[in-house]
């Protein structure tokens, strides 16, 4: 180990004939080849043990599989890197492993596996199972143990989306009477219209042909009312078609097949009696069919909804519990 050093038979001595202690090794210092604590020696990489432990003294990542583990323990193969952790006592599994494109956690063993936050069980799924949120011992797919909070959902009512529950606040508009103001709406018959320019009723439809003027009704319109207008449109080639009610108050302005609903409060004093079905804004063709004004007033409420199928291929948000306030 040195020029003029001693040995012994018995012990390996360093360069200052110490045998050094456990736990440490051999390595070059300023004064030889010394014995040195092994967390001393940087970039080692040594396992060493601490008692009945076992330590990496090389404060980086550790890999399985890969030569640039990226956390402080990475594992990677091509066949379903897992991590098994298991108690021999009961032989409760658990197993956390990725697998082609999917990434599996839980337990392989007949044993629940249990979510726990600030020492305290959350929820569990149990192994035939059930999740219980509250329970330990769910009896059903999903029990919970709790009140359960459910918020807005604005997707369209869908296949996919029935049974689905939501709940939402608004302002509604609910009729006051119900009373129907308009005659001959569905235009069964060429009667109780002023067909103006481009316009005829035929087919049980009002129909404009590049249609400039407007299809009036008089009908009973209290001024500081509020009014909702719905109308069917179908065969829309051109233009943009319009409701007005009492001369000064104006619908959307539609540009496609559809029903359509307008909400809309008469409050000029010097509006009219009329109802417009208007191609004023520019000529339109199309068909106008199931035209309805019905007196309206505004209503803040919160509602329970479900998405229900509600024929053979229409679904719908169907109001389930609804409160005023």
């Amino acid at each position: 180990m040195g020029t003029g050093k001693t040995y012994s038979t018995k012990y390996l001595l360093d360069s200052n004939n110490s045998s050094g202690v456990a736990g440490q090794v051999l390595s070059t210092t300023s004064t030889g080849i010394d014995w040195v604590d092994a967390n001393t020696v940087p970039g080692t990489g040594l396992w060493l043990a601490n008692g009945n432990d076992i330590y990496n003294s090389n404060s980086g990542n550790v890999g399985i599989g890969t030569t640039a583990p990226t956390h402080l323990l990475t594992l990677e193969t091509a066949s379903s890197p897992g991590l098994k952790i298991k108690d021999t006592t009961q032989g409760a599994t658990l197993l956390a492993f990725s697998q082609d494109s999917n990434s599996h956690i839980g337990t392989y063993s007949s044993h629940p596996l249990v979510f726990d936050t600030n020492s305290a069980e959350r929820m569990r799924i149990t192994s035939s199972g059930n999740v219980g949120i509250g329970t330990t011992s769910p009896q059903s797919k999903l029990q919970v143990a709790g009140g359960i909070q459910m918020a807005d959902d604005t997707a369209t009512a869908s296949a996919d989306k029935v049974g689905t529950m939501r709940y939402r606040t608004g302002t509604e508009y609910v009729e006051v009477t119900g009373t129907e103001l308009v005659t001959n709406g569905d235009f069964a018959t060429d009667t109780n219209w002023t067909k103006g320019t481009g316009w005829t009723i035929s087919g049980g439809k009002g129909n404009g042909a590049s249609a400039s003027g407007d299809l009036t009704q008089t009908i009973s319109i209290p001024i500081n009312k509020t009014y909702r207008v719905t109308y069917t449109i179908s065969n829309y080639s051109a233009g943009i078609f319009r409701v007005i009610l009492g001369a000064y108050v104006a619908g959307a302005n539609r540009t496609a097949n559809g029903t359509y609903t307008d909400i809309l409060t008469v409050s000029n004093v010097s509006s009219n009696s009329l109802l417009y079905l208007a191609g004023d804004v520019s000529a339109v063709t199309l068909s106008i069919d199931d035209v309805s004004v019905i007196e309206v007033t505004a209503e803040d409420a919160s509602y329970a909804d479900m998405c229900m199928q509600t024929g053979a291929s229409t679904y719908e948000w169907v109001n389930m519990v609804r409160n005023t306030y």
